[in-house]
């Protein structure tokens, strides 16, 4: 019974701050190389928060965040191509929990 009133009620404060802090950290990412490792973080606070079994984030994990060099977070050179990032972008602006 509980879950499901904390379900209906959506998240904390607090992780929907961290959510934004770890969102901005991809959006942001200077280096394209080092955008699997921002990823990566995501990726980890989506699965040990239990959002991942949401269907609006679980498309969104699907796509971004199970390619082999996100799920062990190393950088790795021309990960996504610049088309690719761009539609990461317009995907994880629109992106909530």
């Amino acid at each position: 019974m509980w879950a499901e009133f904390k379900e209906r009620r959506g998240p904390d404060e607090k992780l929907k701050k961290e959510f934004d802090v770890l969102r901005r950290n991809v959006l942001y990412c200077g280096i394209a190389n080092d955008i699997p490792v921002e990823l990566h973080k995501l990726r980890t606070f989506l699965v040990e928060n239990d959002f991942v079994e949401r269907p609006h984030v679980t498309q969104f994990f699907d796509k971004w965040l199970s390619s082999p060099w996100v799920v062990r977070g190393i950088p790795v050179v021309n990960a996504f191509t610049y088309e690719q990032i761009e539609v990461l972008v317009q995907e994880l602006r629109r992106l909530q929990l």
